[in-house]
This record gives structure tokens, sequence and C-alpha cells, in this order.
């Protein structure tokens, strides 16, 4: 028998937060936050590739998603069904 899924909690930080005042486009906009939904169903959605400078700032464990032309960088706890969203980042800076 299949256990049922554990139930995910998002959080996002000040930092995610202010950096979505970077976006002009309602495209990216949209884009971004249909992804970040996802991460309650798919929490290892995005990428363990993370620049390293990225990583440094944000731990080992940091995931990227790419919404062109921004990354967001969030961590996944599985053991406490915890997504955080700590940062969305211009391409240009994440590297």
């Amino acid at each position: 028998m299949d256990e049922p899924l554990p139930e995910i909690s998002i959080t996002v930080t000040e930092e995610f937060v202010e950096g979505t005042l970077q976006i002009t486009s309602d495209r990216v906009y949209n884009d971004l936050f249909d992804i970040i939904g996802k991460l309650a169903t798919i929490p290892e959605l995005g990428s363990k590739n993370v620049p390293r400078s990225m990583a440094d700032r944000y731990g080992e464990k940091a995931r990227k998603i790419v919404i062109p032309p921004f990354d967001a960088f969030y961590t996944y706890d599985a053991k406490t069904g915890t997504v955080k969203v700590l940062a969305l980042v211009h391409q240009r800076r994440a590297r």
C-alpha cells in the first residue's frame, strides 16, 4: 500500500519578496508563482546545480529554479516537509 504524500509547507523570505520587485513582466511573474506553487507537490523540482557564490550564500542544500531572466533559490527539508524560498536573483548576479 502506498503511503500518503507528506504535506509540504512553503514559506518565503523577505529577500525573496524584495526580489520579486525586480519583475517587470506579467509572464515572468505568473511563471514564477506557478513554479513556486508546484513545489508543494514536487519539492525536489529544482536543480542542485547552484553557482558556488549562491551555494556559499544560501547553503549547500540550496536548489535553483530557472525563470528567465531570474533564478529562484530555495531549500527543501524532507524531514519537516518544508520548502523555504530564499531569493530571486537576476541571472547576471547569480554566478
